[in-house]
């Protein structure tokens, strides 16, 4: 069977310095590069392609993951991206507890920007390495996350741990959506 490509604009938000640019270059490197040493803010949005093959499919999904600055003052442009976003990832830093309501708040831009569609999401917390500095219990984001409706994973960029797996389960949303919306239609004209 040949391979189909499903294509989706993935945007990650979160406060500035919770890790967001850290965890999608350690992403889409594969973890080769490893964590970048060098580091300068994202003061707009940086676009990344990444490709994740379907297991046990002829499915492939090319995630468009946006990386979005998290200072307020970017805000009047961020807006303008959130529009048509199938997927979103609001990435919280585990060591500041103010970034885990941040997150919620960024979810809501993201789901009013988007009424007219239903976008799938995942919350992560990033640096599950820093465990003495950590202010976010594991019980108090999986909640939070429960409250929107959306998965919970933690990681580290920095160590490359377990960055991959909110990225795998979201393309994997996204194929699941398709494939539920492709029944639907074969059903609607098979009454036909």
């Amino acid at each position: 069977m040949e391979n189909t490509v499903l294509r989706a604009k993935l945007i990650v938000l979160g406060d500035a310095s919770v890790g967001k640019s850290s965890l999608v270059q350690v992403f889409h490197s594969d973890s080769q590069q490893g964590f970048p040493k060098a580091y300068s803010m994202t003061s707009d949005v940086q676009l990344q392609v990444k490709s994740v093959k379907i297991p046990d499919s002829p499915y492939t999904v090319e995630l468009y993951v946006y990386d979005c600055a998290g200072q307020e003052t970017f805000q009047p442009f961020i807006s303008k991206i959130l529009g048509s976003s199938a997927l979103v990832l609001l990435v919280s830093d585990l060591t500041n507890q103010s970034s885990l309501s941040a997150a919620v708040k960024w979810f809501e831009r993201a789901r009013n920007a988007n009424k007219d569609f239903k976008m799938q999401g995942a919350l992560v917390g990033n640096k599950c390495d820093l465990d003495l500095r950590r202010a976010i219990k594991a019980s108090e984001a999986e909640e939070t996350a429960a409250n929107l409706g959306i998965p919970y994973f933690e990681c580290s960029a920095k160590e490359g741990v377990q960055v991959d797996e909110p990225f795998y389960f979201l393309a994997n949303c996204l194929y699941e959506q398709y494939i539920e919306q492709t029944q639907e239609f074969q059903n609607i004209a098979d009454t036909v």
